[in-house]
């Protein structure tokens, strides 16, 4: 079984040496903004950048 490049379509791609698909990070599991916006305005940190989920591994 030969590797397929990685292509971003939001479908599964399946990678050789793991086992199972790669799915990608779509809807990810709940949200981040407020949990961000709390630690923000407790001082604990501050906004540098906003990031995306491009993929999460399952398996």
């Amino acid at each position: 079984m030969s590797a397929r490049p990685f292509r971003y379509t939001g479908h599964p791609v399946d990678h050789p040496r793991l086992n199972g698909p790669l799915h990608d990070g779509g809807g990810v599991y709940k949200a981040i903004t407020p949990v961000v916006q709390t630690v923000e305005d407790a001082g604990v940190a501050s906004r540098v950048a906003r990031l995306w989920p491009l993929m999460t591994v399952k398996g």
